[in-house]
């Protein structure tokens, strides 16, 4: 994650929160230095020296925290630049209005990932409630001495020559993976770092309410599959629309989607603070395959099927490991020239499922505050002009494409998530083609 991260293609998360309610700021600010005490890669930057790179843990304070006044426009962050070698690796914007708040946390993807920043932010609105209400509450144990195991992923030496003939199948994924050459969602050169222009943070967002999310699920129950692999097959059918429409498809190129995998596996992992434990696959599909939309889905569900039960998101790790090592092809400032992937679907799962501070409907509520939206955002890399991520709130399904204005206008953008809703309105009103017994 820091060596993904340029000027041009900052490498940060985003999870913005809107809520109801005259936010108490003191509570506010005594509850987030709280949170961040307890969460030190969120107030860490890095640092060089002989030995390489390392933690520093700064003092909660050294956290910026912008106040403002108004309410948030469409790109919620103009610039999503974070330098980890001169700030640490968290900022956070309060839009505090008269009834209602917007609060947005950015935060480097070297830090944290999305389930790691939504176990910090569940301590966070503890703590607000605790000291609004004044009803304290246990917060989740937890253990920072853990932190430089997170990158063992529960391996050991044993361990990983039993898992040899598991990730020997991955190896003609990997071969796949080199050989293939995917394409971007519009064709573009990357972005220099030279005099890069600003990237906000910009989405669209689809909602699909509780009956909509129930029959979606039904849907992908019905077919065998899982609601993430519904949706994989909508985004990959809606980007082959959207470049058909363009005139820039061939039947036989390569879209290929990267899926974060969570790696939190041993019970060490559920003692780890808010940092990273993610790993990827991915999935290549040519618009000939997607063209068939019931062998798409079929064929999605076997191969996430492989990959979970071989646990195929270690040779992504390894595969980092071995680029590390390996002597650099390209000067860092220049940037690359061809795609490596064309769009990142992630599910952050249900939001808050399990907090104490849910209601009976669902909503989520702290102090005087209730929760009416959460959504996040993932990182942009060079090629990759759309990632989608999928959370759950309250019994409705939200779909949050953040999409590269630079290459992508809003109007294109919104159109490709509207393609990828319409698909999934489809799937749901097709009844699905039993087999014979």
């Amino acid at each position: 994650m820091v060596a993904q991260d340029s000027p041009a293609y900052p490498c940060v998360v985003y999870c913005r929160m809107q809520l109801h309610g005259k936010l108490d700021r003191e509570a506010f600010l005594s509850s987030l230095r709280e949170m961040f005490n307890r969460h030190p890669l969120l107030r860490s930057r890095i640092q060089k020296s002989w030995r390489g790179l390392h933690w520093v843990h700064e003092e909660s304070e050294r956290v910026p925290i912008k106040w403002l006044n108004e309410a948030p426009d469409e790109d919620w962050v103009p610039d999503s630049r974070l330098d980890l070698f001169s700030e640490v690796g968290m900022k956070v914007f309060v839009h505090d209005l008269p009834e209602a708040c917007t609060i947005i946390f950015q935060g480097h993807h070297a830090c944290v990932d999305g389930l790691g920043m939504q176990s910090a932010i569940d301590d966070l609105w503890l703590l607000y409630d605790s000291h609004t209400v004044g009803v304290p509450h246990t917060l989740p144990p937890y253990e920072p001495a853990l932190l430089p195991e997170r990158n063992r992923f529960g391996m050991n030496v044993l361990k990983s020559i039993a898992a040899i003939p598991k990730q020997a199948v991955g190896l003609l994924g990997v071969r796949q993976y080199l050989m293939r050459q995917p394409v971007p969602i519009l064709p573009h050169a990357a972005i220099s770092d030279t005099a890069p222009t600003p990237l906000p943070a910009s989405c669209h967002i689809a909602r699909f309410d509780r009956a909509s999310a129930k029959k979606l699920r039904r849907s992908a129950s019905d077919r065998e599959a899982t609601l993430n692999e519904l949706i994989a097959c909508a985004v990959f059918e809606a980007i082959a629309r959207f470049r058909k429409d363009r005139g820039f498809q061939d039947s036989q190129e390569w879209i290929r989607m990267m899926v974060p995998v969570n790696m939190r596996t041993t019970p060490q992992d559920q003692l780890q603070t808010a940092c990273n434990i993610v790993s990827s696959v991915f999935l290549d599909r040519t618009p000939s395959q997607i063209a068939d939309r019931q062998g798409l889905l079929w064929g999605i569900h076997q191969e996430m099927e492989l990959i979970k039960r071989n646990r195929l998101g270690l040779i992504f790790i390894a595969s980092l490991w071995l680029k590390k090592h390996l002597p650099k092809s390209r000067s860092s400032k220049s940037p690359p020239s061809s795609c490596q992937t064309t769009v990142v679907v992630t599910n952050v799962g249900r939001s808050f499922a399990s907090s104490p501070l849910r209601s009976p409907d669902g909503h989520f509520c702290a102090g005087n505050l209730k929760l009416e939206s959460i959504t996040m955002l993932a990182p942009m890399t060079p090629f990759l002009s759309a990632a989608i991520t999928i959370n759950e709130y309250a019994g409705d399904l939200y779909l949050a494409m953040r999409y590269d204005g630079r290459i992508l206008s809003r109007d294109a953008s919104r159109e490709l998530l509207d393609l990828v809703v319409a698909v999934l309105t489809d799937w749901i009103s097709i009844q699905p083609v039993l087999a014979e017994a």
